[in-house]
């Protein structure tokens, strides 16, 4: 670390190492991978230069470059990009490359390797305009921990490169550029007061230099920015860039702001270091004069606080849930969202990032969650407001059954706190290049959630009135001053979180909440998120169906999975039994051994193991998913007195205590685990009697429903078996072999009721079992 100055060492104290060995992606250099052989040089082409490994130790500076869009550019024309830099203790700054480890920032110690050409040094490898980075071959990273920083500063400093006009100082003078500094500086201040409770360590306060430097470079635009961050800094009277960041104010923290012409707007438009919170000082350039000079430069300073962008994700509908496609910096409701030209209104921070910075107390959210065992709930009529005032942010926190991570529900209504910048008001931005993802950016309720890089992401999906996705879930500007609500509803991509509003005004918004835990799939063997069928012929070969998701099946369409399983006399589909991910086979051998062959996601199987004996005793084995809510697969059977009994699954390939749970089903001919039939969220049992009717046994975890016909007719079918959900509607399906050996695909609807038939196969006759 560079230490001209006297370097705070409070600044930048040892925390956890992130090791991360990384393989050289060109052919040929020190530390890539090669199949072993006799020890020998290794050729090179004629006056190719030979490469090296070099150790590199030094203070890691991180910068995201944002551009800003032109009117009817896109999105996804202005992706923005991560370099890094690493400065050793002499000063000597070398670019580098790679797979750099995840959450590294500014002020972290790098300590690796690099690859340079034999007889160079890395330390001559400079970052100049044309100096290219160094490949990393193995790095280890150790983060730095920034103090608790109230006070800020921000400096401000003007640099004319050679080749373009100067910046305006009529315009951009002396006064004006104080002005935009405190406005930002007061921006950041008043994000950090958005609630009383807020912890007072955390406000923080901005002050500003009353005067500016105007420097003058020989260097064109395209001249390396750390070059112009250390000019600045020698102006303001420290030795470099790296010195000005490791010395900052005595408590407090300051950001460096590079001030530069338009001429260079096709160079960058702004650069800011990463940093590691709100107590981080940081580097600014922005070039001025595209009007967006604020939002250039209270995005830097969301930058140099660590935040990362703030996205939009575009989903379309599809019949097995949303489909989408994120855009970094998408959402023009946050100050860390897009910007583009002619657009200079910074919006407040949303909900999610200003819980994440302690600047509204996230304990105070009400927070939606799944008890333990259950697999869907709804929440009626719950009201969106974070607090009795109406200027703080609505906010409410969802648990997401899925993953566990947290989305968060606002309420942005266009007043006082919420009032969105002028650019979202009636208007529809087109996401790609194609313009076929548009979407509007309007008021109303919102569904969003965290990104990797401590961003956030916003769900958009299709505005049930037009040919374009909407922001927020409900509209709250008609056009002519008055509101309206769209009664529409949200979902994020899993299908684990729907929000539906139902009513609004200008303060508050009413909301039903569903959360639903993720269905397992309990038939895809072969690891394509589309259900198998498995089937035994008279020879005893086991093999796989391959359906396609969508009714149909793949191609191609079956493979072997299996021989001699003809000595088995009963084969269960039960789901993932051992708790890997995969869905496995229980099979009753003529003995009555339980056998669990476990499943390997990729239509095989692992070593079988014996799971329990005296199992000859039943007369029926049937899979029914979770049917305890615990998250573990269970089965139910009959015995020979017509008991059904319930064995709970432990989650690792064995049981627990069984329980009986209903008698008299020696009447029943045929079971089938047939999954949440229904839509409660809850694994239910069909069954036929003797008669062919088709009945459906709702249950609920602790107890049964009353029992539902759901058909007739099928003494016909020599097997009925349940596949989860065959062609891709988001319900349970069930197929059926009638004695002519056509397999009948019978949709469920989510509703205790079958929709149409469908033949999707012949010749299945020659089949003795099917699951």
């Amino acid at each position: 670390m560079t230490a001209t100055r006297n370097v705070a060492p409070s600044r930048l104290r040892a925390g956890c190492a992130i090791t991360l060995t990384l393989l050289l992606a060109t052919a040929g250099l020190a530390g890539a991978v090669e199949p072993a052989s006799a020890a020998a040089p290794r050729p090179t082409a004629a006056g190719a230069p030979a490469i090296q490994a070099e150790h590199l130790h030094g203070t890691l500076r991180v910068t995201r470059t944002e551009p800003v869009l032109k009117k009817g550019q896109s999105l996804s024309e202005g992706a923005p990009t991560t370099a890094y830099t690493v400065t050793t203790a002499d000063g000597t700054r070398v670019p580098i490359s790679g797979d750099i480890p995840a959450g590294a920032k500014t002020g972290a110690i790098f300590d690796g390797t690099v690859s340079v050409r034999s007889g160079r040094a890395a330390a001559r490898f400079t970052s100049g305009a044309s100096a290219t980075p160094l490949a990393v071959s193995a790095a280890t990273v150790t983060p730095g921990v920034a103090t608790v920083a109230q006070s800020h500063v921000l400096d401000l400093v003007v640099i004319n490169p050679v080749g373009v006009a100067p910046v305006d100082s009529s315009v951009y003078d002396q006064s004006a550029l104080v002005e935009l500094a405190t406005r930002i500086g007061d921006f950041w201040h008043w994000q950090s007061v958005q609630d009383r409770t807020t912890d007072p360590a955390k406000v923080i306060t901005f002050t500003t230099t009353p005067t500016v430097p105007v420097l003058s470079s020989d260097q064109p635009c395209s001249q390396s920015i750390d070059t112009l961050w250390d000019q600045a800094a020698v102006a303001l009277g420290y030795a470099s860039a790296q010195n000005y960041l490791d010395t900052p104010p005595p408590g407090g923290a300051h950001h460096l702001d590079v001030i530069l012409p338009p001429g260079c707007a096709d160079a960058w438009s702004g650069i800011s270091t990463i940093g590691d919170g709100i107590g981080s000082s940081g580097l600014i350039s922005e070039t001025v004069g595209l009007s967006v000079d604020r939002m250039l430069l209270a995005q830097g300073i969301g930058v140099n606080f660590g935040i990362g962008s703030s996205d939009l994700a575009f989903c379309g509908r599809t019949t097995g849930g949303p489909n989408c496609t994120t855009y970094a910096y998408g959402d023009g409701y946050d100050v860390m969202g897009n910007i583009w030209e002619g657009y200079d209104s910074p919006d407040n921070l949303n909900s999610r990032t200003l819980a994440m910075l302690g600047w509204v107390p996230a304990a105070g959210a009400p927070r939606f969650a799944l008890a333990q065992g259950e697999a869907v709930h709804t929440w009626k009529s719950q009201r969106l407001q974070w607090a009795a005032d109406a200027q703080l942010p609505s906010m409410l926190q969802l648990t997401d059954p899925a993953t566990q991570s947290t989305y968060y529900l606002e309420d942005r209504s266009g007043y006082g706190w919420t009032s969105p910048p002028a650019y979202v008001y009636d208007n529809v931005f087109a996401m790609d290049a194609a313009a076929e993802d548009l979407v509007e950016e309007s008021r109303g309720v919102r569904l969003l959630t965290s990104t990797p890089d401590n961003g956030s992401v916003v769900i958009t999906q299709p505005d049930t009135r037009n040919p374009y996705n909407d922001a927020a879930v409900i509209n709250g500007w008609d056009g002519s001053g008055g509101l309206e609500f769209h009664n529409d509803t949200v979902t994020n991509e899993s299908g684990s979180i729907s929000v539906t509003v139902t009513a609004s005004d200008a303060a508050t918004a009413t909301v039903d909440i569903t959360l639903r835990a993720p269905r397992p799939r309990l038939h895809d063997y072969s690891g394509d998120a589309h259900p198998d069928v498995l089937a035994r012929n008279t020879a005893g070969g086991l093999f796989s169906y391959h359906a396609n998701g969508a009714g149909g099946w793949a191609t191609p369409t079956t493979s072997q999975v299996g021989s001699g399983w003809n000595v088995m006399t009963a084969i269960v589909a039960p789901g993932d039994f051992n708790g890997d991910g995969h869905p496995d086979v229980l099979a009753r051998d003529s003995s009555g051994v339980l056998w669990l062959y476990p499943g390997n996601g990729a239509g095989g199987w692992g070593a079988r193991r014996a799971v329990g004996t005296g199992w000859n005793i039943m007369t029926k084995i049937v899979g029914v998913g979770d049917f305890t809510g615990d998250g573990t697969a269970d089965i139910v059977a009959t015995d020979t007195s017509g008991r059904l009994l319930l064995y709970p699954g432990n989650g690792t390939g064995g049981w627990l205590k069984a329980t009986a749970i209903g008698s008299g089903w020696a009447g029943m001919v045929a079971l089938a685990g047939v999954g949440d039939f229904n839509g409660d969220g809850q694994p239910d049992l069909l069954a036929e009697d003797a008669a062919g009717a088709l009945w459906l046994y709702p249950h609920t975890l602790t107890r049964w429903l009353p029992r539902l016909q759901v058909g007739s007719g099928w003494r016909g079918m020599t097997q009925i078996v349940s596949v989860g959900d065959f062609d891709g509607d988001g319900t349970n399906d069930v197929v059926a072999a009638d004695p002519r050996g056509a397999l009948w695909l019978y949709r469920g609807t989510g509703e205790s009721a079958f929709d149409t038939r469908t033949q999707i196969g012949s010749g299945w006759g020659l089949m003795t079992w099917l699951g």
